[in-house]
């Protein structure tokens, strides 16, 4: 009998991923492009969004890994009406976001509050 699980390999180009995953009686193996892959990866997410029990309403124990830099762009005109903001994701490629005006305020107090601290502690 197997042990049941998923590995996942890229190829030696990195233009491809091997995806295997095993249960206790037989194991299933594809190749997929990045095209693949990402129409794979949103499809697994549109999945998760409907599961319960739903995503944590905080990131509290998130075994997300950290990223080292991260791309943010924020359109200056809304969206359909809606204040968006998107991130740059190096696995998930672009992810947008809607915020409440009142979300978005927050966002930007704790990130200059951040920023104030840090140069504060430079000048230090």
């Amino acid at each position: 009998m197997r042990d049941p699980g998923l590995r996942i390999t890229a190829s030696e180009d990195r233009k491809a991923v091997s995806v295997e995953l095993s249960t206790e009686l037989d194991a299933r193996r594809i190749t997929m492009s990045a095209e693949h892959l990402d129409k794979t990866i949103q499809g697994l997410a549109t999945a998760r969004a409907s599961m319960l029990p739903a995503v944590p309403a905080s990131p509290d124990g998130a075994q997300m890994p950290m990223l080292a830099r991260a791309q943010a762009v924020i359109p200056a005109d809304r969206i359909d009406g809606k204040r968006v903001i998107k991130f740059r994701h190096p696995g998930f490629g672009w992810l947008s976001f809607e915020l409440k005006d009142t979300d978005a305020a927050d966002l930007a107090m704790a990130l200059i509050a951040t920023m104030r601290t840090d140069q504060a502690s430079k000048k230090a």
